[in-house]
């Protein structure tokens, strides 16, 4: 496979939406995550596009995008936005579109309060080490050809130039394939935490680590 990685531009925005669609749970397709796909686009990839794309950088193999990096140099930033404009905007699409007399909706409060009441916050990542974060996506058909890691190298040198000390990455306690890929990228689990996540006609506890790699 020929794939050639470039900066992200705006027209590949609805490109980048469809592969965290594709790719958004555990590495397989995440659609099922919110009552409607374009919420979760929008709280997955929003921000990196519209506020931040110089932080991003796609591959493309004949004229079709199969894989993508995003992620933030500036974290003050990031979190103001998110919680400023992203996340309030998701939700009152959601609303306005009957969100609150879906059955998943209504899971998902289920799972947040389940997840506060038995774990607390999740712990604080120590953002004078490792302020910038990354996101990696790539589609299964790309998978096995270094696609990742090209992408992986841009957003790391990228984050170095801006003179960040160091980069984290938030991976699902059970996506190995995503454990070993950022192991392999000199990356080292700095903590975890516990969460609850609707699935189906229940929920599934799970965890996330996090991964941290100086710079």
């Amino acid at each position: 496979m020929e794939v050639r990685v470039r900066p992200y531009s705006s027209g590949d925005r609805a490109g980048v939406r469809a592969i965290v669609l594709a790719t958004a749970d555990r590495g397989r397709p995440g659609g099922w995550l919110f009552p409607h796909p374009e919420v979760t686009a929008d709280l997955l990839t929003r921000y990196y596009t519209d506020f931040e794309p110089d932080s991003s950088w796609v591959a493309e193999s004949e004229g079709t995008l199969v894989g993508y990096t995003s992620g933030s140099v500036h974290p003050e930033r990031h979190r103001r936005i998110m919680r400023r404009q992203v996340i309030p905007r998701a939700v009152l699409w959601s609303l306005l579109r009957g969100a609150l007399w879906h059955r998943r909706s209504w899971q998902w409060a289920g799972a947040v309060a389940l997840t506060a009441l038995r774990y607390g916050r999740p712990p604080a990542i120590p953002e004078e080490l490792y302020p910038a974060h990354i996101h990696v996506n790539v589609l299964p058909s790309a998978r096995g050809h270094s696609v990742g890691k090209a992408l992986a190298d841009r957003f790391l040198t990228h984050a170095a130039e801006a003179g960040c000390a160091g980069v984290y990455a938030k991976v699902h306690g059970d996506n190995r394939p995503a454990r070993r890929f950022f192991s392999q990228l000199g990356f080292s689990p700095l903590l975890r935490y516990a969460w609850v996540l609707p699935e189906s006609e229940t929920y599934r506890p799970g965890f996330t680590v996090v991964y941290a790699r100086p710079l």
